[in-house]
């Protein structure tokens, strides 16, 4: 009888970035995922094409988590920058956590721009947050929901990449 195992892929992912992170990308190897999943190397294929698919999960895996954040934040009662301030707070982790890793895949891979479209849903989800606090007052910016939302993320992403400055500076700056 075949032996079943629950969250297959939950799992491969959960090594996956422990491995990644405490490693490397060149070091994380799939046949030592797999066999620390108590999987046979075609389990996995079954789950992910190649490596760099892989590894775009794992990375999505947390985006995701960026994204729910985001939207959970859209009806909560916080003021507009403390709603900020916490995608901030998670953005920052996930550029800590993934940034090496992406400058490591980028020299060994190349760039990839199709991966920018992960970035829309980042964007639609902070314009939600936007169009709600707009039609509660609560903005002073004249950009659209749509143009602001580019701008705070993309100022967001930067900050967390280089902390220029602290991001209540930034949000001063700002002048929603």
């Amino acid at each position: 009888m075949p032996k079943i195992i629950e969250n297959i892929k939950e799992n491969l992912i959960l090594e996956g970035r422990e491995t990644l992170i405490d490693k490397s990308y060149k070091e994380l190897n799939i046949r030592d995922i797999a066999k620390n999943c108590g999987i046979g190397i075609g389990t996995f294929y079954n789950y992910f094409e190649n490596k760099e698919k892989f590894v775009h999960e794992i990375f999505m895996d947390d985006w995701r988590k960026i994204i729910g954040l985001s939207e959970s934040l859209k009806f909560s009662k916080l003021p507009l920058k403390e709603k900020i301030r916490e995608i901030y707070i998670y953005l920052d982790s996930f550029v800590d956590k993934y940034l090496s890793i992406f400058y490591e895949i980028s020299m060994q891979k190349g760039y990839s721009p199709e991966r920018n479209n992960d970035m829309k849903d980042l964007y639609i989800s902070v314009e939600g947050i936007l169009n709600i606090e707009k039609d509660n007052g609560t903005i002073k910016s004249m950009l659209t929901p749509h143009s602001l939302s580019q701008f705070i993320v993309s100022n967001l992403m930067y900050l967390s990449k280089t902390k220029y400055i602290s991001f209540d500076e930034l949000y001063s700056h700002m002048n929603i």
